[in-house]
């Protein structure tokens, strides 16, 4: 008899040649090592999986689909990618964040990243972007 798998949160299914696959959702560590995850596209009967998260924590794929413009720290912005939705809470530190974001791959900017960084962590501010400043400038 076949044992039946649960998919959790964030999980879905793959199947090739027969045989069966579940994948997880990139974890923030996968995400600052600049893996992408290809994720099935949506159709009527596909289950969304909901995440909310701070901008910190935002793939690096859906910073376009960001309104950066309207950040406003009492809303929040709703991103449908393919089957996870993300609602992104604005806080007050996401004017750093962004900056941080548009500076971290300029090493003309690495002191004002660091000093960003190190703002930023006193914050207690979690995420790919932190983890992947932390391993480039050994910090």
């Amino acid at each position: 008899m076949e044992q039946k798998k649960y998919i959790k949160h964030g999980q879905f299914k793959i199947i090739n040649n027969k045989n069966q696959y579940i994948i997880n959702p990139l974890s923030q560590y996968d995400i600052s090592n600049n893996w992408q995850l290809v994720l099935p596209k949506r159709k009527n009967n596909s289950t969304i999986h909901h995440f909310s998260i701070c901008l910190s924590q935002l793939h690096p794929q859906l910073w376009k689909y960001l309104s950066i413009s309207h950040i406003d720290k009492n809303k929040y912005n709703i991103i449908n990618w393919k089957i996870y939705q993300y609602t992104i809470k604005m806080t007050e530190y996401d004017n750093d964040i962004i900056k941080i974001y548009n500076l971290m791959n300029n090493i003309i900017y690495k002191n004002q990243v660091i000093r960003i960084y190190n703002y930023l962590e006193k914050q207690s501010i979690k995420g790919w972007i932190m983890i992947f400043i932390k391993n480039k400038y050994n910090l």
